[in-house]
């Protein structure tokens, strides 16, 4: 028999594995659309017909991280990195655009991880931090928000050194955070959602969360790629992100179709989408077809799991 600590469990089980089901099943989907150049490498006979990308890989990495170590500090930073440096050797056939490889890859040849980032070109900031940090939302289980913040922040400077990295991380973590907290079937409170989430941004970020709020409710995903381009940056790709959310917040499938038509540089945002809207759904609410087609389903559910273990015993400390 069941206690009411178990359907605790249960649930946030479901919201968690939503979270991560949901990031990689968008990564997948807008990977697909852009020709999927990765070869299947799920061990499943190949089944699996959702490749993720590298920043998929990342963020599954990263989830794991933080189920194992607890939520990010500035102390597990050079350890993050050389995980992650792992994980892009692993995963080095994978499709990606961003910086975020050739960091790791230095990482890996010996380079410290507070030089690595700060190698080469840096004309703007891709949405690959902003996309990986997403799982720190995992952290919130239990009323953790301040930790899934300051976890989002340490995972985001491990990529990129610049603050407005921490900053698109932190505001797709806040509204993770608070998608978790939502019910499905219930509407979602458009009032407080976005002024929550603005909480925690600085001037310029505000103003993109200004321009969501005043994209109207038929808006197309040709409107929001003209509101804030299709670069693939993470002061647009975040946006983005929550516009296609806010625009279809109880249909997984049609925020997610929106998310991938913005552009040609949607990945991103199709990843930070799903995580989104999967977070908001849990599990059982996303397409079945999605969770079996997606690589390392079994793998991404125990992840999950593991964090859900982790903060529930936290929580009853």
């Amino acid at each position: 028999m069941s206690t009411s600590a178990d359907v605790v469990t249960e649930y946030w089980q479901d919201k968690a594995r939503g979270l991560l089901l949901g990031c990689l099943c968008g990564d997948g989907l807008a990977n697909r659309l852009a020709g999927d150049p990765a070869p299947d490498t799920s061990g499943n006979g190949g089944r699996s017909s959702l490749h993720y990308t590298l920043t998929g890989a990342l963020a599954l990495a990263e989830a794991d991280f933080i189920g194992t170590h607890g939520p990010l500090h500035e102390s597990d930073q050079e350890s993050l990195a050389i995980a992650l440096g792992h994980t892009w050797w692993r995963n080095r056939h994978r499709s990606h655009r961003g910086r975020a490889a050739g960091v790791l890859q230095a990482v890996l040849e010996g380079t410290s991880w507070r030089e690595a980032r700060s190698v080469g070109d840096q004309p703007g900031i891709d949405d690959t931090p902003a996309a990986v940090a997403g799982v720190a939302a995992l952290s919130a289980i239990g009323e953790r928000t301040s930790a899934a913040l300051k976890s989002a922040a340490a995972g985001a400077a491990v990529l990129h050194p610049n603050p407005l990295a921490r900053e698109t991380a932190r505001c797709h973590v806040s509204a993770v955070a608070l998608a978790l907290r939502s019910t499905p079937g219930r509407d979602l409170p458009m009032a407080q959602f976005l002024p929550r989430v603005t909480e925690v941004c600085g001037p310029r970020l505000r103003a993109r969360l200004s321009m969501v709020r005043q994209l109207h409710q038929d808006a197309r995903p040709s409107d929001v790629a003209s509101s804030f381009g299709t670069s693939g940056c993470a002061v647009d790709s975040v946006p983005s992100a929550l516009a296609a959310f806010l625009r279809h917040p109880d249909d997984p499938r049609q925020a997610l179709d929106f998310a991938c038509r913005i552009g040609s540089q949607s990945t991103g945002v199709a990843a930070m989408t799903g995580a989104l809207i999967g977070a908001r759904h849990g599990a059982c609410g996303l397409p079945v077809d999605w969770v079996d087609a997606v690589e390392h389903s079994e793998k991404i559910k125990r992840i999950a799991d593991d964090n859900v273990r982790r903060y529930r015993s936290e929580v009853a400390k």
